[in-house]
């Protein structure tokens, strides 16, 4: 059988549907004194299927996401069948949680070939769904700060350094205009470069972190000085 993994990487919208499946909610918030949540995985498709859930912790390193198998997070079940038009529920339980910052994690659901499968589609291909949702534990009144500078790159174009030096993730996108593609998440302590065009003086972005009902738009003046702005 030949089959593809189609990758959802889920950005906190409230339920996400794929491929007859449908997750929700697709972002996870604990805390150190309620460490253990949950999520749903619903399969509306007219056949069973079979699912692996697995917990990695979260980094970021010069701008990239780093995952790594974890134990911290437990799972259960990890290994599952959901018949067809039925749901399943899937808890987390948090194993230990260091003290300081928030903890970041990623809980990746992969779907798995089916052990008798069903005659292909006509384009010779199975489409099999692999969803990574995000898990933050919060410490109380833990929170982001973005700060954003003009920097040049190591070809010497210039590019948008943007920092999170607070102890909380921040949800970011781009304000009125755009400008530049920012990431969506930004880790505590983490740094992320974005290109930007050479003519570029200002970037309007919308921030959020725990806590916050509703993004707030900032303004950054961009010189080759700091421009900080906490989110509080």
């Amino acid at each position: 059988m030949r089959a593809f993994a189609a990758l959802l990487w889920l950005l906190g919208a409230a339920s996400v549907r794929a491929e007859g499946l449908q997750v929700a909610p697709t972002g996870i918030a604990m805390t150190p004194a309620h460490p253990i949540s949950s999520f749903t995985l619903r399969n509306d498709r007219d056949r069973d299927a079979s699912f692996e859930a697995t917990a990695y912790a979260w980094t970021q390193q010069d701008g990239r996401d780093v995952l790594t198998p974890t134990r911290e997070i437990a799972l259960t079940p990890s290994v599952f069948l959901i018949p067809a038009r039925s749901a399943q529920i899937v808890r987390l339980g948090l194993v230990a949680h260091p003290s300081g910052a928030e903890q970041a994690y990623r809980i990746v659901v992969r779907e798995l070939p089916p052990a008798d499968p069903a005659p292909l589609p006509r384009n010779g291909f199975r489409i099999l769904i692999e969803m990574s949702l995000p898990a933050f534990v919060t410490p109380p009144n833990a929170h982001g700060v973005l700060s954003a500078r003009r920097v040049d790159g190591d070809d010497g174009a210039p590019e948008l350094m943007l920092s999170n030096t607070g102890d909380a993730h921040l949800s970011l996108s781009a304000g009125p205009g755009g400008g530049v593609d920012v990431p969506h998440y930004l880790l505590a302590g983490a740094s992320a470069e974005r290109p930007i065009a050479p003519n570029l003086d200002r970037v309007e972005l919308y921030a959020a972190s725990a806590g916050d009902a509703e993004p707030h738009q900032q303004s950054f003046e961009l010189g080759h000085a700091t421009a900080v702005a906490g989110l509080r």
